[in-house]
C-alpha cells in the first residue's frame, strides 16, 4: 500500500491554546496501478516504484536526480557522471517509466531476488 503524509494543525490535548502542539500525522492511501503481462490489474507501492527507477539510477551513474510522476508514469531527470577516460562535463539524462515498464522491471527483479549481489560472487 502506498501512503502519503498530511499534517494537520490541530493542537495536542496536553498544550493549551495549541502552543508546543504537534500536528496530527494522517497516512492516505495511494495507488499506482499497471497492468501485467498476463492482463490482470497490479498494484505497487512507492517502495517498489522507487526501486524499480533505482536500479535506473545506479546502473546509468546519475547524480543531481528529480523523480516526477506523471499520469503515464514515472519521470526520471539526472546528471550522468561521465565515464573514466571521457570529457570531463556531466550529460543530461532524462527518461520517462511508463506503468508497464515498472512492472516489467518489477517483475524482473522478483524472479532475480535472492541470487545475490555481483560482489559477493
Amino acid at each position: 500500500m502506498l501512503r502519503r503524509l498530511t499534517g494537520r494543525g490541530s493542537a495536542s490535548p496536553s498544550a493549551p491554546d495549541g502552543e508546543g502542539s504537534v500536528p496530527h500525522v494522517e497516512a492516505e492511501v495511494f495507488q499506482a496501478h499497471a497492468t501485467s503481462s498476463t492482463g490482470e490489474t497490479l498494484v505497487y507501492r512507492y517502495e517498489d516504484i522507487l526501486r524499480a527507477v533505482g536500479r535506473f539510477i545506479d546502473e546509468e551513474q546519475l547524480t543531481d536526480v528529480v523523480i516526477v510522476q506523471t499520469e503515464t508514469g514515472v519521470l526520471v531527470r539526472g546528471m550522468r557522471r561521465p565515464h573514466a577516460g571521457t570529457r570531463l562535463a556531466s550529460t543530461f539524462c532524462e527518461r520517462l517509466f511508463s506503468k508497464a515498464e515498472i512492472a516489467a522491471i518489477l517483475e524482473e527483479g522478483r524472479r532475480r531476488r535472492g541470487t545475490g549481489s555481483k560482489l559477493f560472487q
